[in-house]
């Protein structure tokens, strides 16, 4: 039972080649991408469980931790949200969003005789 749950944790951190302690765990793996933010999520919970009926136990270690860990999880969220109505933005203010006719004509709306569009225009470098 231990050699099976050490090869489990093993998979799991990664330790300092001097020492062999814990230096850290490994976000690479399939079941860090699930934990994480499961763990951001339970963790909010776990300090908003404890800490509304009683503030004062915003100061105990284990709810500084909690604390930690969800303030981390909040700010991955808000950056992922900013990232993504950033780019949003800049895609939608690039202007015209066109595909080709075909793949071997390579024409867009303009070539094709449209008055609107964009162009297409081949240069050859020789």
């Amino acid at each position: 039972m231990r050699s099976t749950l050490q090869k489990m944790i093993e998979q799991w951190v990664t330790r300092c080649p001097k020492s062999g302690r814990l230096a850290g765990f490994r976000g690479d793996t399939r079941l860090a991408k699930i934990l994480c933010p499961a763990m951001g999520v339970l963790a909010i919970g776990w300090f908003l469980f404890r800490v509304v009926p009683k503030p004062s136990r915003a100061a105990y270690p284990c709810q500084r931790v909690a604390a930690g860990i969800g303030t981390g999880f909040l700010a991955y969220l808000v950056g992922l949200l900013l990232a993504y109505t950033g780019f949003r933005f800049i895609y939608q203010s690039l202007g015209v969003h066109e595909h080709w006719n075909n793949a071997t004509e390579k024409k867009y709306s303009r070539n094709l005789g449209k008055k609107d569009g964009i162009e297409w225009i081949a240069i050859s470098v020789e």
